[in-house]
């Protein structure tokens, strides 16, 4: 009798919970980059984090959270070197040394959290906060106010403008002056201009423009009051003299779409714009060659930002693509490009993993593939699969059209382009297969299928074969079988993959070799079948000997192919057993509708190759093909729980036994071998996570489990190799559940984040790092007390070299560090004092006399007689300690008459710990060390 397991047993609860780290998929739009001092560094936004790359190379070197539960709103530099503003949506102000790492000052900015206000723009000049913030008026209508405050008087809060009620206030529309005594902001077709106070007498003008175009960007000279504005129609234009009813400008035109950003050069000789035709600019603001232009084109994906670092080194361009491009000011070409998930629209493809390149394949830009390493946290590469040229042209008349409403219908795209809608690549990495799909409703759907062969020279695709028309329709499945060994393949093609498309088919491609030279390959599709002339193919996969082929037909159709010989196919019939058990009409449509919509089929691995899994909405079925299909177990979630959801789609572990059964709140991760979960996570208390999961793929690393038990219960490990992608293009990775240190599940695991703290906390860690070095000193010393066989001269040489560096510990870590600063008790328990009664009892142990006199310490004459002979005694007697000298080396902590010069209520606390430690019971131990009382 098969064995059905329910998900409320007792054996399926107790799996290893999971938890996810966000690895991919960091949005770097939300502010311009900020680029360090020293130039060798770029800080982006991501999150409520910080992520920090390398200039010269792109490489990602650290992520920083500062304990904050809200997005991190905009980052500004401050006057004091290596010193920068970070403003939180929830109100929070940080003032962060990002080169020491420590945060200097934090207070909150005083926002309505009555009415679900949320910080959107922060500004600092001359200790005077400007600050906007947005709260939902209407379901569909935001109110933004823009208001600033003295740092010495935050109660005292000035509104700039009540006009401005439902202005979008981010960091592209609002800019403020040199010295901070000017604020010009644009809406729509209106610029708005402030003198700063805001006084009685102060000044305030409205420009408008016409009505057929908008303002996009603005930028204030860094030096001199010169305003830019650029506009939907390309053009940007320099005004003087702002608060004048008329102002004079000069208008510099070459963007043929809007003008996305700008930004002055650090010295304000020149002025850099990117448009939405992917190119960057850069004018001439002096001398004779006023308005000259030099062009960097063809930048990628369309520009957000453009920003300069403050010794006119490098330009920086954001995408996106989320992209960064660093561009030297000369404008010589791209410099470094930091690449991360590129945010497409089209998901088709799914995730697959390269074992050659060791990256994971995706979706990427137009007609391309990106290829992204999860170690790295970052692209590799992206690769043109279709070789088309994307142009990028707004439809005729539109930037003119009066009857426009909103900025973000301008300039879209008015093109249908091919798409990457399939990919399958080989379990060794050097094949791969890509589907082409273009279809705009007028003319004969373009369909390709091309094949791509892994060049060992530079691990670059060459394109190997070209597929027009494949199907007759659309792909949606394919997949490669697994390559068998040299010495197990047979005498045709020892590689296939097939292809279900919606034409009712389902095809086979076999690679094919030259008979004359051998080298020389091709694909060619070697047969085909179809079941009837109704039913879709949904999915399909081959057997890991490639003899084999299950194909799903509609939702709850499983058919079985025996592969024969080079060009033939042999269907097995009676398949539809498995899902028709009586010809009763009501028992078939209840049996359809409770459990067999089925989602997934697919064979073992290794030892379980002769199973056939069937995956369901709620759960799923193993079957074992060599004996009639007879069932081995059943897996079901409990259907009597209400908020339990069902399964929407199941993965598998290529060249392993487990199965990743995903829905909208969990995902449960069941081992063939055990027939049981082994791991689980739980999504809906993910609060690092967000979306729902639309791809998955396993990365190739071993399943360690330990089956010791009887029960087969063991240890489950899970080794980080469950990779998901979600709708929002964040990219997580299953870790195990990190703990607090009260035994609770962290939700958000920064297991590799560096938590900022305050300075005060960086002289603690500094304080604990020192006594990890110190302690490593002590640690050899301690070791060769063990040992036997040294001579006296050596131990000698050891007892006091290690009483010289007790010596140096205490003086340097204690008499000279007052005890406000010091590291907490709980902190000094474990890192310290434990290592300092080991030294304690090394020197109870020395042979030295003169030591003994110094401390004064009464010995009786068993110790004094077996003292040359210490070192060959037993290990326990090794770690005895002296309660005398104990309590010796208490009073001199403590002595308020002597030469100490601390007080004594400032160590009380150490003297509770040894006085605690000394009447220790017997054959109690101090961090390892066996402890005799009656010493």
């Amino acid at each position: 009798m098969a064995k059905t397991i329910d998900d409320n047993d007792s054996t399926t609860i107790d799996g290893q919970q999971l938890s996810f780290r966000k690895i991919g998929g960091f949005d770097v739009l939300q502010d311009r980059p900020f680029i360090t001092d020293d130039q060798e560094s770029i800080l982006i936004i991501s999150g409520r984090k910080i992520r920090k790359y390398l200039v010269n190379n792109g490489n990602f070197i650290n992520e920083y959270h500062f304990g904050i539960d809200a997005p991190i709103v905009t980052i500004q530099r401050n006057d004091n070197p290596n010193e920068c503003w970070l403003a939180f949506e929830n109100g929070q102000i940080v003032q962060w040394n990002y080169d020491e790492n420590f945060r200097i000052s934090e207070y909150r900015i005083p926002i309505d959290k009555n009415r679900r206000s949320t910080l959107t723009y922060y500004k600092r000049i001359d200790n005077i906060c400007y600050f906007a913030t947005k709260q939902r008026k209407k379901a569909n209508q935001m109110r933004y106010t823009l208001q600033y405050y003295h740092q010495n008087d935050p109660d005292n809060l000035m509104l700039i403008d009540r006009s401005l009620s439902f202005s979008k206030i981010k960091s592209k529309n609002i800019a403020f002056g040199p010295g901070g005594h000017q604020c010009a902001i644009i809406h729509r077709n209106q610029l708005f201009v402030y003198e700063i106070p805001i006084s009685l007498t102060s000044q305030r003008q409205i420009h408008l423009e016409s009505e057929s175009k908008f303002f996009t960007s603005i930028a204030f000279h860094p030096f001199e009051p010169l305003l830019a504005t650029g506009d939907t129609n390309g053009q940007i234009h320099i005004w003087n003299n702002i608060f004048a009813k008329k102002p004079p400008k000069s208008v510099l035109h070459w963007h043929s779409q809007s003008v996305m950003d700008m930004a002055f050069s650090p010295n304000g000789t020149s002025l850099y714009s990117v448009g939405n035709e992917m190119v960057l600019v850069k004018w001439n603001l002096v001398g004779k060659n006023y308005g000259q232009k030099t062009f960097v084109p063809r930048l990628g994906d369309k520009i957000h930002f453009v920003t300069t670092d403050t010794k006119n080194k490098f330009v920086i361009t954001s995408h996106a693509d989320q992209s960064i491009h660093v561009i030297d000011t000369q404008m010589n070409g791209i410099r470094t490009v930091i690449e991360g998930l590129a945010f497409a629209g089209n998901r088709s493809a799914g995730l697959h993993f390269n074992r050659r390149l060791g990256a994971i394949t995706m979706n990427g830009r137009i007609g391309h593939l990106q290829f992204y390493s999860p170690i790295s946290q970052r692209q590799l590469f992206q690769f043109d699969i279709t070789e088309q040229n994307v142009i990028v042209a707004p439809k005729i008349g539109k930037s003119r059209d009066r009857s426009i409403k909103n900025l973000e219908d301008i300039d879209k795209d008015n093109f249908i382009p091919i798409q990457v809608t399939r990919i399958a690549i080989t379990d060794d990495g050097y094949w791969m297969a890509t589907a082409e799909y273009r279809n705009d409703g007028e003319t004969s759907p373009e369909i390709r299928l091309k094949f791509w062969l892994l060049q060992k020279a530079n691990n670059g695709f060459a394109l190997n074969t070209t597929v027009h028309l494949p199907h007759e329709d659309d792909i949606n499945f394919m997949q490669f079988s697994l390559p068998p060994p040299k010495q197990q393949q047979r005498s045709f093609s020892p590689l296939h993959l097939v292809t279900t498309s919606m034409d009712k088919t389902f095809k086979i491609w076999d690679l094919k070799t030259s008979s004359t030279d051998g080298k020389q390959q091709w694909w060619n599709c070697s047969r085909n079948g179809s079941l009837n002339n109704h039913s879709i193919p949904r999915m399909a996969s081959f057997a890991p000997d490639a003899s084999l082929l299950t194909v799903l037909f509609g939702s709850n159709l499983v058919t079985m192919w025996e592969l024969n010989g080079h060009s033939s196919i042999r269907y097995i019939p009676r398949m539809d057993i498995f899902n028709i058990i009586n010809n009763s009409d009501d028992q078939q449509q209840k049996s359809i509708d409770n459990n067999h919509h089925i989602i997934y089929v697919g064979f073992g691995q290794k030892n379980f190759a002769h199973y056939l899994i069937e995956g369901h909405r709620q759960g799923l079925i193993v079957r074992n093909v060599v004996r009639k299909f007879q069932t081995i177990f059943e897996y079901r979630i409990d259907q009597q729980q209400k908020n339990v959801l069902p399964i929407d789609s199941i993965v598998a572990e290529r060249g392993e036994n487990i199965l990743a059964l995903i829905a909208l709140d969990s995902i449960r991760f069941l081992c063939l071998r055990q027939q049981r979960v082994i791991a689980f996570v739980d999504l809906s208390t993910m609060k690092n996570f967000r979306g729902t999961i639309v791809s998955s793929v396993f990365w190739p690393s071993e399943m360690v489990i330990n089956n010791d038990d009887d029960d087969g219960k063991g240890d489950d490990i899970f080794n980080r190799n469950y990779l998901c992608i979600t709708d929002q293009n964040e990219l997580f990775q299953a870790i195990p559940m990190a703990r607090n240190n009260s035994g609770e599940n962290i939700l958000d695991d920064y297991s590799q984040t560096i938590m900022v703290g305050s300075h005060r906390d960086l002289r603690t860690e500094i304080f604990i790092r020192n006594l990890d070095q110190q302690n490593n000193r002590l640690a050899p010393l301690m070791a060769a007390n063990k040992n036997d066989g040294d001579d006296e001269k050596s131990n000698k040489q050891q007892s006091l070299d290690t009483e010289k560096s007790a010596a140096e510990l205490i003086e340097k870590y204690f008499y000279n560090i007052p005890s406000h600063v010091l590291p907490p008790v709980m902190i000094m328990e474990k890192s310290f004092l434990s290592d300092y009664l080991k030294t304690l009892q090394l020197s109870s142990s020395s042979p030295s006399t003169a030591m003994v006199d110094n401390e004064k310490k009464v010995v009786d004459q068993k110790s004094d007689e077996s003292s040359s002979n210490h070192h060959h005694s037993d290990n326990k007697t090794d770690f005895k300690i002296d309660n005398q000298k104990l309590k010796f080396e208490s009073n001199q902590l403590i002595d308020e008459n002597g030469d100490n010069p601390i007080k004594g209520n400032d160590f009380f606390w150490l003297e509770k710990y040894i006085r605690t430690s000394s009447l220790l019971d017997d054959n109690q131990t101090i961090d390892g060390a066996v402890v005799d009382s009656n010493s």
